[in-house]
């Protein structure tokens, strides 16, 4: 997923913070149970590559 906005660039910033050197699937999870707010930074960003339905995007961000 391609970094094109400012919160993305942040989000990517913390979890590498958080993740070190360690990225692998069992550390990712326990960032989420730690810090859900880390993954919920974007949650309303309408990602530029995501689809080019607006309806579909916005379905997207209110689940």
């Amino acid at each position: 997923m391609p970094v094109n906005t400012p919160s993305d660039y942040a989000q990517a910033s913390l979890l590498k913070l958080k993740l070190g050197d360690v990225c692998n699937l069992e550390r990712i999870l326990y960032l989420k149970q730690q810090y859900p707010w880390l993954f919920e930074l974007n949650k309303g960003v309408l990602q530029k590559n995501s689809s080019e339905n607006m309806e579909e995007q916005i379905d997207v961000i209110k689940k």
